[in-house]
């Protein structure tokens, strides 16, 4: 510990236990590097490595979340948003195409007005990410006067004409398309769980109380071994 440089009391003081560092499979050398206070080490591998799990965590909750519907899609309304959404997953798919293409044209025009003064267009990809974020929001067209007035306001008028009014529109309708065709052929296919489940317990509990009847010869309410034996030889075991 004293080649690496650790201060050992330095260590007891931040409250790092060496018998811990042991027991969780932490090289106490590899990390004794980190631990120096007196010289400098580079912390980028350990905040990569963070960055990464806590990626990982992310993705994996999300997916586990999602997962879930898995377990509700016996209830029509709760599968009714995922069914919309395969049925209109052409359509949406040609959509986000032409949603692409568009949108670099713009870019394209974007970052070759507005690249040297206007903080949203500073690089082509940050000017496609901006576009994407004034799909719900306005522009800054001040800050584009300032920048180019020649092609600030026809810019911003062709961007509100075919980004808002059309494409958006066009967006809303296939949703609504989609959800319109889902909701009927729910309609036409509903089924009742709740009646559906009770129907089959006082189904199966009918039956055995009538096999009960048929196996009880005597009448005495019980079932004895002779009897049994019958039930079992006319092969009415282990079919409910």
């Amino acid at each position: 510990m004293g080649s690496s440089g650790i201060n050992a009391e330095y260590m007891g003081s931040s409250g790092i236990n060496a018998e811990y560092m042991g027991s969780s499979g932490i090289n106490a050398e590899y990390m004794g590097k980190y631990l120096d206070v007196y010289n400098y080490n580079s912390y980028r591998f350990i905040v990569s490595s963070y960055n990464q799990e806590a990626f990982i965590n992310m993705m994996n909750g999300f997916f586990l979340w999602i997962k879930a519907f898995k377990f509700f899609n016996c209830n029509p309304k709760i599968r009714l948003v995922f069914s919309m959404i395969a049925k209109a997953a052409d359509d949406l798919a040609y959509f986000a195409f032409s949603l692409f293409m568009i949108l670099i044209a713009f870019a394209c025009i974007a970052f070759a007005a507005f690249c040297t003064d206007v903080e949203h267009y500073k690089s082509f990809p940050e000017t496609m990410v901006s576009l994407i974020q004034f799909i719900v929001s306005d522009m800054d067209l001040e800050a584009m006067k300032s920048s180019n007035s020649t092609m600030a306001v026809p810019l911003y008028i062709f961007w509100t004409i075919i980004m808002v009014f059309i494409l958006a529109n066009v967006f809303i309708a296939i949703i609504s398309e989609a959800y319109i065709e889902t909701k009927e052929e729910v309609a036409s296919n509903k089924i009742n769980v709740r009646e559906m489940i009770r129907e089959g317990v006082l189904k199966n509990l009918l039956l055995k109380f009538v096999k009960f009847n048929d196996a009880d010869k005597d009448g005495d309410g019980k079932i004895d071994l002779e009897e049994l034996a019958q039930m079992q030889s006319a092969g009415e075991l282990g079919h409910g």
